[in-house]
């Protein structure tokens, strides 16, 4: 009984104080205090719980966007050039380069991840605004660019019905070089600092 009310009060407590920052490891610290209920016939009320938080962080929030933004003097053709070769360095298939239009975009191929249980593709856009293609010292296109992965799930048939998209900023893990091999090769190709703007969709 006492393993059932820990989680209707957490999960209670999760729901009325939503500012409280409750973590991934509060999460598995409650599922190992609930061990004992789980082995002893407790188990749908375990997933019921982990099915309801997990839509809670998916659905109740809006996605946060963030937007690379930078100056740069290099011939667009040439800088997406340089940028593929980051990109298909770190895994990446360029899907479009059109240096008229100023539009790059590559992904990955889609790989299964077990923890969300859905399809993992991560993207790198790039958009160059008020550019031309000739070279020169006064010459500064605007450049910005996106970094997300995209969860995506598949029916029974193959195919999509949903998903979600987090983008990616310079809070992302060190590790993370396929984020940090293209962020530092825009920086180090544009010489110029690279700025983030905010954004919520909904």
């Amino acid at each position: 009984m006492q393993n059932i009310d820990f989680l209707h009060l957490f999960f209670f407590d999760f729901l009325i104080s939503p500012s409280s920052p409750v973590s991934i490891a509060d999460i598995f610290v409650m599922i190992s205090f609930s061990k004992i209920k789980i082995l002893f016939g407790g188990m749908m009320r375990a997933i019921y719980f982990v099915f309801f938080v997990t839509l809670f962080f998916v659905y109740g929030c809006g996605t946060t966007m963030y937007q690379l933004n930078t100056t740069c003097n290099t011939d667009v053709t040439q800088l997406f050039n340089e940028i593929s070769f980051f990109l298909v360095e770190e895994g990446f298939v360029i899907k479009q380069n059109d240096s008229k239009a100023g539009y790059l975009q590559a992904e990955t191929i889609p790989k299964y991840n077990i923890w969300s249980g859905q399809n993992e593709v991560r993207y790198w856009i790039f958009q160059v605004k008020n550019f031309s293609n000739t070279e020169g010292t006064n010459k500064k296109d605007n450049v910005v660019a996106y970094a997300k992965i995209a969860y995506i799930s598949t029916n029974v048939f193959g195919a999509s019905n949903g998903g979600s998209e987090i983008y990616y900023n310079d809070r992302t893990h060190k590790d993370w070089s396929w984020y940090w091999t293209v962020r530092r090769g825009l920086e180090n190709i544009c010489k110029n600092q690279i700025r983030f703007i905010e954004k919520t969709l909904n």
